[in-house]
């Protein structure tokens, strides 16, 4: 989960935003907060059930829940990203389906 709440952290979001590259900067940002207004009326606050790592405003850092090998792995890294002028996006994805997974096999390929 990551939060902005800063007004200054909005507003370099919308500066450096591929979507927003040709729009005026006073429409770009009154479209972002719009938008962030409609994303309001739906959010659902993740739940203290579920584990998780919350970064707000890029300076603080919730944890809940964080146990076992690879999720400290995860943790540590998302602790050391060096918050800065530039947002850039992050990505977690699960790799491409392998020879082994065919074969209902676990490591390998």
């Amino acid at each position: 989960v990551i939060m902005d709440n800063d007004e200054e952290l909005v507003g370099l979001k919308v500066k450096t935003s591929p979507e927003y590259r040709d729009w005026d900067p006073v429409e770009a940002e009154a479209d972002f907060c719009r938008r962030i207004e409609e994303y309001k009326k739906v959010y659902e606050t993740v739940s203290e059930d579920y584990n998780y790592i919350k970064i707000i405003n890029g300076t603080k850092h919730e944890l809940n829940g964080i146990r076992g090998y690879l999720p400290s792995k995860i943790m540590h890294w998302v602790l050391n990203i060096k918050a800065g002028r530039y947002q850039h996006p992050v990505y977690f994805s699960r790799h491409g389906q392998s020879q082994y997974n065919l074969e209902d096999r676990i490591g390998g390929d």
